[in-house]
Formats: structure tokens, sequence, C-alpha cells
């Protein structure tokens, strides 16, 4: 996507995949800075009436309170208020700090099985289960 449909980021790549927007991030921390992108970027895309996302932060080793606070933001936006459809993919690493974080906060219960390993079984979850 071109620079004037807000797309472009340092933080994160979007792609989209028919009506489902992939959001990974490129860096290997989401704080302060890529939790502001990360709300901006999703407000694009809310604004494009997109419904249906992929949060990928596989590539993640350190994620602080903001980050956590937006991506269950937007977990509660898609999934709570009815707006539409979220995954989330997270490091499986044993002792990652961004896994440990997600279940010591609960964020791993509740975003329960949206919460998948891969990208292909994230599409996978969004096309055959939301």
């Amino acid at each position: 996507m071109s620079n004037s449909e807000g797309m472009a980021s340092t933080a994160f790549r979007v792609t989209i995949d028919g009506d489902i927007a992939i959001i990974q991030l490129i860096e290997v921390s989401f704080a302060h800075f890529q939790a502001q992108e990360f709300d901006r970027l999703t407000d694009v895309l809310r604004d494009k009436e997109l419904r249906r996302f992929v949060v990928d932060l596989s590539t993640c080793e350190y994620i602080a309170s903001e980050g956590l606070t937006c991506t269950a933001a937007f977990w509660k936006w898609c999934h709570d208020e009815g707006n539409g459809a979220m995954t989330a993919i997270i490091p499986q690493t044993p002792g990652n700090e961004v896994k440990n974080l997600f279940d010591i906060i609960g964020l791993s219960r509740m975003i329960g099985s949206a919460l998948q390993p891969t990208l292909s079984q994230a599409l996978r979850y969004l096309k055959e289960f939301a």
C-alpha cells in the first residue's frame, strides 16, 4: 500500500489478504513508539472498514505495558464490542517474555483459541471460524 493510504510504518508491516488485515511487528520490541504506531494503523484499517485482523507478534522479544494495553484494547474492540475478529500470534519459545506476560496478565486466556502459533493457522482460524 502507498504512503498516501496511511499504511507506511517503520514498526509494522501491513498486508491485506482478501478482507483480512495482517499487522506484523517488524522490530523485536513493542514499546511506546510501536504502541502509538499500532493504534494509528488500526485506526486507518478501521476507517477502511476492515473487520478481521491478524496481529503477528511472533518476532517480539520485549513487550512493554503500552504494547499489552493496545493489543488488549484492540481485542476488546473486535471481540467484546462485536466490531470484528482478531487473532494474535506470539512467540512460542519457552521462557519468552512476551508469552509469559500474555499468560500472567490473562491475555492468553482472554484471547483463547484465537491465539494461534503461526500465520497460516491464524488465517485459517479467521476464514473458518470468524
